[in-house]
């Protein structure tokens, strides 16, 4: 059956945590004067009586049903509330949830009349959305059960693992010849100094023994289309060309260490070497003796690279042990800007080195050390900022401390950050990214040591594997970092001009211009866009629209905001003339 348009408002006492402040029946009367209002209700706790049950049998009879509910956040109860409208068989996007306890009642406790006509226009907000509100265009995706890894360091690794110990098929692709990534390359692995065949050994053992883990070896990726739960990847490599598909693509491409060219001599006089280079003589057993000087932020924190590359401190602390307990007669340095050891067992690494003797000298970034020597190394001249002192530090080796800078791939469909890493959603969510289906791990996203690149990979994989392991999916559920997405922008095409405002706005690069009989006009994925209105702010003409959230909408929701504040209205009635 279908009706017209009316709103439900159910409000919440919440056992007084909201009418201790709020006057619940002042609301109720104002709204019944309202006529976009069918129904009212109070009740002391939404969350657990069955008003919302008996509402929500209304609603699936008449699909002009709207219901405001007015209780707490949508991060305490409010999503919890909408996942019970749609367990009774009603679509979410017909109700809206409007924080009156968190962000009015228990904010303004000492202003109760205040309180009240804010909790009122906020509750007006709701209504005039919910009376504009239209639905997104929603899709129903195909998921393949299957998963691509990119990269065979410790976070592919972790990842290809975790994926096949399911026994979820995993494509597992790497660059060069043999699995391990830079664990290959060290000779001891901080925190712990433990033997770096002890963490790959297992990895690329399980690996190998799992059917449903396919390695390709001397390969890359060329090209990745599509969008999650069926990306199409196409891999270059010794046995040609190999075509996948796959439902979600774990990238851990790591990153390489920089060469210092360039920096402190090095290439012009013997002894100056990289910590890379220092890694291979411990693994070829030559360089345990003689005085050395670590140099540490060579080649960053500077206008080229303003990170901190948040590994080489770690790593040049395990090393100057190392040289210290193999002959305790070694002088050792460190000469930094800065020492990074956060966490307890990086600090018990610090406090391991200066136990032991080694000498800790801090430059500042305007006044460099400067190599002492004529063909070969012979010290290092520091001013030292704790001591004031120029100091002159004998040395036989000088290893400098070089940062990760990243791999990229333009295959690979991601955006990256102002560095060149893989852009990832900040906070809570390390490895998903603007692109659903597309996970990120390891160095790939940001320097990290490797436990923390393990983590992320088994992290990635989880990601992954919860989405490949359900045959469809809607796409407004495939965001990650929240319950589901606000919208889907819509275009309308007769409008439109093709600027390509769009596209250069979004931030999921979900827009996309297509050539049409009538020349250029814009497009979105309806899997890619995650709702964020980005394309309407910018679309000069409004054909960019967010159907949830419509410029009408927005224009009654400011009118609903201040009913009850003196304001003209001339701008307000201006601005629902261009709305509309």
């Amino acid at each position: 059956m279908t009706s017209s348009m009316s709103i439900d408002c159910l409000l919440c006492r919440c056992h007084g945590e909201i009418d201790g402040v709020v006057d619940i029946d002042r609301l109720q009367r104002r709204l019944a004067d309202d006529g976009r209002v069918d129904g009212i209700q109070v009740q002391d706790a939404i969350c657990l009586g069955d008003a919302l049950t008996q509402i929500a049998q209304r609603m699936r009879v008449d699909d002009g049903k709207r219901l405001l509910i007015a209780g707490c956040s949508s991060l305490a109860r409010g999503d919890d509330l909408l996942a019970r409208l749609e367990s009774e068989g009603v679509d979410a996007a017909r109700a809206m949830v409007v924080d009156i306890r968190e962000g009015c009642a228990w904010i303004h406790a000492d202003r109760t009349d205040e309180a009240t006509i804010k909790a009122m226009s906020l509750i007006r907000m709701g209504i005039a959305a919910l009376h504009h509100r239209e639905s997104s265009l929603e899709v129903e995706i195909k998921i393949c059960r299957q998963v691509l890894v990119i990269g065979g360091g410790p976070a592919g690794l972790a990842a290809a693992a975790a994926i096949g110990r399911a026994g979820v098929p995993v494509s597992l692709v790497e660059a060069t010849g043999k699995l391990g990534g830079m664990l290959n390359t060290l000779s001891r692995v901080a925190p712990g100094d433990r033997d770096p065949e002890d963490i790959l050994e297992p990895l690329t053992t399980e690996i190998q023994e799992n059917p449903d883990i396919q390695v390709h070896l001397r390969s890359k990726v060329a090209q990745i289309e599509g969008s999650a739960g069926n990306f199409k990847a196409l891999l270059t490599g010794k046995n040609g060309d190999t075509q996948l598909t796959v439902g979600a693509v774990i990238v851990a491409t790591g990153a390489r260490a920089l060469l210092p060219n360039g920096n402190y001599r090095y290439g012009q006089l013997a002894g100056v070497i990289s910590g890379m280079e220092l890694e291979k003589g411990f693994k070829e057993g030559r360089m345990d003796s003689g005085k050395t000087v670590f140099i540490q932020c060579v080649g960053v924190r500077n206008s080229d690279r303003s990170y901190c590359s948040a590994v080489c401190c770690p790593a040049a602390l395990k090393n100057a042990i190392r040289l210290k307990t193999a002959d305790p007669s070694n002088t050792v340095a460190i000469v930094h800007r800065d020492i990074m050891s956060p966490g307890l067992e990086l600090e018990a690494l610090y406090r391991q080195a200066t136990a032991m003797g080694i000498d800790f000298y801090r430059f500042a970034a305007d006044d460099p050390p400067r190599i002492e020597g004529e063909d070969r190394v012979t010290g290092v001249r520091v001013a030292d900022a704790l001591s004031g002192r120029e100091c002159l530090i004998e040395a036989d080796r000088v290893v400098l401390g070089t940062a990760f800078e990243p791999r990229q791939n333009p295959a690979i469909p991601l955006s990256a950050d102002r560095h060149g890493f893989f852009r990832v959603q900040p906070f809570l969510h390390a490895v998903e990214t603007t692109a659903p289906g597309l996970f990120v791990c390891g160095t790939a996203r940001w320097p990290v040591l490797i436990d923390g690149a393990l983590a992320q990979g088994r992290a990635a994989a989880i990601k992954a594997m919860h989405l490949v392991s359900r045959p469809t999916c809607k796409a407004s559920q495939l965001i990650g970092f929240q319950r589901s997405r606000a919208a889907c922008a819509r275009i309308e095409r007769e409008s439109c001009t093709g600027c390509g405002n769009c596209v250069a706005a979004c931030p999921f690069d979900a827009c996309r211009l297509e050539q049409t009989e009538n020349g250029l006009r814009s497009a979105v994925d309806p899997v890619r866009c995650m709702g964020c209105g980005s394309c309407a702010t910018v679309c000069p003409n409004q054909s960019a629209v967010i159907p949830e959230m419509s410029p009408i909408a927005i224009v009654r929701m400011i009118e609903g905001a201040f009913a009850d504040r003196q304001v003209s209205p001339s701008s307000l009635a201006k601005q629902g003339s261009v709305a509309k």
